[in-house]
C-alpha cells in the first residue's frame, strides 16, 4: 500500500521521548526517493518501492538481513518515465512484492509483481484507455490460496476515480466516482473488500470523500468539507477489523495535519498536529495508530502517534536540510514490542531515507537457580538468562536480590560484557547465596536488568519465590521456560509458574481478532489452535500480556 505522502551510510541519530532515531541513506544513486512506498514483512524487513527521477525508472530496495539490494524494477524498455505513484504492497501468503505505478510515457497503470523464480513481471491491466493510473494504490487481498490485487486510480481524461481487480484471466474495473483527483488511498476490510479515501475538488473549493462497496455497489460520503476551504489532500485510510475507517489527511486552508474516524454514524475530525503547515504526504498504520508526515513550515520529517485517537505525541524525526516528503510508515512486533519504520524522500541531497526507533531492551526471562525448593543452611549459586530483544546492540546491569521478610539477605550485581547483539540471550550467575537456617521458610527473588535509555523498562524485573524446608525429597528441576510459540496453527505457551494474564491475536493493523484464554492461567503449557477459528488467510501476530512478561510471536494462516 502506498504509504507517501548499497553500503549503509549513518547520517545521524535523534533522540525524542528518552529514545533514538537510526536514519540512514538507502540510495544515493541520483535523484532518488520521491514516491516511497514502504512494507514490512514476516521477517520484519523492510521493503521499499520508489521513483529515480534522473532516469525515470522504477526502483526497488529491501534489507536483506545485513544490507541493502537495489534494483531497477521497470524501465519501460530504455524510454522511461515509469514508477510514478509507486504503491508496493506484500502478499499475505508470499510475502512477495507486488507494486502500482504510473507509467507516464504510455499514460497506463502498469503492474509489476515478483514471481517464484524472483523474476519481475509486469502487466498493464487496462490497454487502450487514455491516461489512467496517476494516483494508483494497491492493497493485496486473500481468496483461497490466490493473492488477488486492488487497485485504485485517477482517469485524468474523464476526472474519474477508478477501482479494478483480477477476476479470472480477466479484469474487472468500475467507475467509482465521476469527480476525484490524483490524491487516492485504497485499503481492505476483513472479508477483502475495498474502502478509497480520496481527494476531490469542484473548482471552488476541495474535500475529503470515502467510498466503499456494498453488495456490488459503490456507497459514496463526503467525510470533511467547509465551504471555501481546501481539505482533504494527501489521504491516507486505514480499516479496523471490525470494518472502521480512519483517515488522515492534509488541510491546506488552515495548515493543519488532521484525522478523521467513523464513530458507526458519524464522522469525527480530530487535529494531529496544531503546528502550522504540518501533515503534507502524511501517512499512517493502526497498531494503535502510527503516523509519519512532512512539515513544510520547517521542511523536516515528523512522527506521531496515539492510543486514544484523542491526544497525539508528535515529535521531529529528521530536520537535516529539506526532508520528509513522500514519507511511508510500517510497524515492526517483535515479541512484546511494536516499533516504527520510515521511508521518505531527501529533497535537499536528492536520497532515499529511511529511518526507524531505537529500541533498546535486555530482559531477564527465566530463572535458572536456586531451585524451588532449597535446603536450609545451603549454598547456591542464583543464575538466570537474559535477553536482548531490542533492535540494536545492548549492555546492561543485572542485578539478583533476595529477601526474607522484607530484608535482604543476597544482593549480587553482574555486568552483561561484552554487548548482546540482537535477539541475543545469555545465562548470568551471581555470587553464591547461603540459605537462612530456618525451617519452613520462604524467600523473594527479583532479577532485574538496569540500562540507560531503556525503552521497556516494565518488563525489566523477573520475581519468583523459594521455599527452604528440610522435609520431602528436593530435586534441583529444570524449569520450564516462559515462552509462547506458533507451529503452523497451533498456539504452545509455557509458563514455569501460574500468572494472571491472556493470550490474543491481533492482525497487521494492529486490531484485535480472537482471544484464547484470559484470567489465571496455570504453570505447565497451554495448547490453542487456530485452525477452527474464523479467520483469513494472512500474516497475524500471537501475543501473550501478563505482569512477569510480554510476548509476541508471527503466524501465518493459509488453509
Amino acid at each position: 500500500m502506498k504509504k507517501w505522502i548499497g553500503i549503509i551510510i549513518v547520517l545521524s541519530v535523534v533522540t525524542a521521548f528518552s529514545q533514538a532515531w537510526y536514519i540512514e541513506a538507502v540510495d544515493t544513486l541520483g535523484n532518488v526517493g520521491q514516491y516511497a512506498s514502504l512494507a514490512i514483512d514476516a521477517q520484519n524487513r523492510p521493503h521499499i518501492a520508489y521513483f529515480y527521477a534522473d532516469s525515470a525508472f522504477l526502483r526497488y530496495a529491501t534489507w536483506n538481513g545485513s544490507t541493502w539490494e537495489m534494483e531497477n524494477v521497470d524501465r519501460n524498455t530504455g524510454v522511461g518515465g515509469v514508477g510514478l505513484y509507486a504503491s508496493l504492497a506484500l502478499g499475505p501468503l508470499t510475502q512477495r512484492p507486488q507494486i502500482a505505478y504510473y507509467d507516464m510515457a504510455d499514460g497506463a497503470l502498469k503492474w509489476a509483481h515478483l514471481n517464484d523464480l524472483d523474476q519481475w513481471e509486469y502487466g498493464v491491466p487496462f490497454v487502450g484507455l487514455d491516461d489512467v493510473g496517476q494516483g494508483c494504490d494497491i492493497a493485496i487481498g486473500v481468496q483461497g490460496s490466490d493473492e488477488i490485487p486492488h487497485f485504485a486510480f485517477y482517469d485524468v481524461t474523464t476526472d474519474y476515480l477508478l477501482y479494478a481487480r483480477p477476476l479470472g484471466a480477466a479484469w474487472s474495473r468500475d467507475t467509482v466516482d465521476t469527480m476525484a483527483s490524483d490524491q487516492i488511498s485504497i485499503a481492505l476490510d476483513p472479508s477483502g473488500s475495498p474502502h478509497i479515501a480520496y481527494y476531490a475538488n469542484n473548482g471552488t473549493e476541495g474535500f475529503l470523500k470515502y467510498a466503499h462497496l456494498v453488495s456490488g455497489a459503490w456507497v459514496i460520503d463526503t467525510v470533511d468539507y467547509i465551504a471555501a476551504n481546501n481539505l482533504g489532500l494527501y489521504p491516507d485510510i486505514v480499516i479496523t477489523s471490525n470494518n472502521i475507517p480512519y483517515i488522515n489527511f492534509y488541510d491546506s486552508t488552515t495548515n493543519r495535519f488532521k484525522y478523521a474516524r467513523w464513530t458507526g454514524s458519524a464522522w469525527t475530525i480530530d487535529v494531529i498536529d496544531n503546528s502550522p503547515g504540518t501533515g503534507m504526504y502524511g501517512a499512517q498504520i493502526l497498531g494503535s495508530t502510527y503516523v509519519s508526515y512532512y512539515d513544510m513550515s520547517n521542511a523536516d520529517l515528523k512522527y506521531g502517534y496515539s492510543k486514544t485517537y484523542l491526544s497525539w505525541h508528535n515529535e521531529s524525526v529528521d530536520t537535516t536540510g529539506d526532508v520528509g516528503q513522500y514519507t511511508s510508515i510500517a510497524l515492526t512486533h517483535k515479541k512484546d514490542l511494536v516499533y516504527p519504520h520510515i521511508a521518505y524522500y531527501d529533497v535537499t541531497n536528492g536520497d532515499l531515507k529511511y529511518a526507524t526507533r531505537i529500541i533498546k531492551d535486555v530482559l531477564p526471562t527465566v530463572m535458572v537457580a536456586p531451585p524451588k525448593i532449597v535446603r536450609p543452611d545451603s549454598t547456591y549459586i542464583p543464575a538466570v538468562t537474559v535477553l536482548n530483544q531490542g533492535n540494536t546492540v545492548a549492555a546492561c546491569s543485572v542485578t539478583c536480590v533476595i529477601k526474607y521478610q522484607g530484608l535482604d539477605v543476597h544482593h549480587s550485581v553482574r555486568m552483561i560484557d561484552p554487548p548482546l547483539n540482537v535477539d541475543e540471550e545469555t545465562q548470568i550467575t551471581f555470587d553464591p547465596w547461603t540459605v537462612l537456617g530456618y525451617n519452613d521458610a520462604w524467600y523473594n527473588v527479583t532479577f532485574r536488568t538496569w540500562m540507560a535509555d531503556d525503552s521497556v523498562p516494565q518488563n525489566d524485573s523477573l520475581r519468583d519465590s523459594v521455599h527452604a524446608t528440610n522435609t520431602g525429597i528436593i530435586e534441583a528441576l529444570v524449569p520450564l521456560k516462559l515462552d509462547i510459540a506458533v507451529f503452523g496453527k497451533d498456539v504452545v505457551l509455557s509458563l514455569p509458574n501460574a500468572t494472571q494474564g491472556e493470550v490474543y491475536l491481533f492482525d497487521v493493523t494492529g486490531s484485535r481478532r480472537i482471544t484464547l484464554e484470559s484470567g489465571i492461567l496455570s504453570a505447565g503449557e497451554h495448547k490453542y489452535s487456530l485452525d477452527k477459528r474464523a479467520l483469513p488467510n494472512g500474516v497475524y501476530f500471537v501475543r501473550f500480556s501478563s505482569p512477569v512478561a510480554n510476548l509476541t510471536r508471527k503466524a501465518i494462516l493459509v488453509r
